[in-house]
């Protein structure tokens, strides 16, 4: 007597099926976490006004920064470092320049700001980095906040 095959298929292969594509998704995941691509967060531009004031980091007396109020969040200063005070030779090209546009920025001077985003798009945890101040473009470098008590800008 001949045995009817059954058009399900077999359960090994349904958990094999399951086991791909759980693997498949968590690959996914893990290179947009690495990469910190847009699968994981949502980016924003965010322009607002600082007022660039006298930079008060008395932990790194060696590093010159540069330091910024926020005029929306009243007491909120940022810090931007720009290496030590005395740049080697091979100093990249791209911090001279930096360096160069920001001097010709004065203290007190009210400034435009951009600020790129990062939200997560699971989670709460929202953080900033500067990108431009004034005419000056700021690609990744190292920041300082310092909040008052409770005291949170919209970005933040």
């Amino acid at each position: 007597m001949a045995e009817k095959k059954s058009s399900m298929p077999s359960v090994p292969m349904l958990k094999m099926t399951a086991v791909i594509a759980v693997i498949i998704v968590a690959l996914t995941l893990g290179f947009s976490w690495f990469t910190g691509s847009s699968l994981l967060y949502v980016f924003e531009e965010v322009q607002t006004q600082a007022t660039i004031v006298k930079a008060n980091v008395p932990d790194k007396p060696d590093n010159l920064f540069f330091a910024l109020e926020y005029t929306e969040c009243a007491g909120v200063t940022e810090s931007i470092n720009l290496g030590k005070k005395s740049l080697e030779v091979k100093a990249p090209q791209l911090l001279r320049d930096i360096r160069r546009c920001l001097s010709k920025i004065t203290v007190g001077a009210t400034v435009p700001v951009g600020i790129t985003t990062r939200k997560q798009r699971f989670g709460s945890t929202k953080e900033g980095k500067i990108s431009q101040v004034g005419p000056c473009e700021i690609p990744l470098l190292p920041t300082r906040l310092s909040l008052p008590d409770e005291v949170r800008c919209p970005w933040m």
